[in-house]
């Protein structure tokens, strides 16, 4: 598990911009937790230093909390981090396609 809690950590801190890779790392973190319950997975994650548990609740939505107040608490606690992912999503001068899906929802047009 500590893993794939640093790859996320590491993930959130690659500026480029994500896709497929972002949403299976949710689906496999929310499995996880999942296949593991509550109890286990915030054992486990407990063991991270602070700012990989704050990755951790990157890949994880708030509904899937739902019964697992124990790892709920343990990320709500986690450092609040603007990671470089965050801080690429508004930038279009480093993501040429992020700029036209703007210029798409802004005006419909240039596809």
């Amino acid at each position: 598990m500590h893993t794939c809690f640093l790859a996320e950590y590491v993930r959130l801190n690659d500026p480029h911009l994500g896709g497929a890779d972002l949403e299976e790392m949710t689906f496999s973190t929310e499995r996880m937790l999942a296949s593991l319950g509550d109890k286990r997975f915030s054992a486990a994650l407990r063991l991270e230093r602070p700012e990989i548990i704050a990755a951790v609740s990157y890949f994880i939505q708030s509904e899937r909390l739902t019964g697992c107040p124990v790892t709920g608490h343990l990320l709500d606690s986690a450092p609040k981090v603007q990671w470089q992912l965050n801080q690429a999503t508004g930038d279009t001068d480093r993501c040429p396609l992020l700029k036209k899906f703007i210029e798409f929802e802004d005006t419909g047009k240039g596809w």
